[in-house]
């Protein structure tokens, strides 16, 4: 199963790595700040989901994937 809060490092390269761990932390901060939509977690009519804006729901959301193992 996919879990968009998997956003890892693999091979130096971020994407899944099938582990939930500090580097997924570090790859959102870098997507966050750099407008990447992988970090649009947003909500969107009360679903967790993209909604074009970067923000604080973003963190609410991914942090909530990733301590609830998505």
């Amino acid at each position: 199963v996919t879990c968009s809060a998997d956003l890892g490092i693999q091979g130096g390269i971020a994407g899944q790595d099938g582990l939930l761990d500090n580097n997924d932390f570090v790859v959102f901060i870098d997507y966050f700040f750099n407008g990447n939509a992988l970090a649009d977690f947003g909500v969107q009519g009360g679903v967790p989901g993209h909604d074009g804006l970067f923000d604080n729901n973003d963190f609410v959301v991914f942090i909530d994937a990733f301590f609830t193992g998505c």
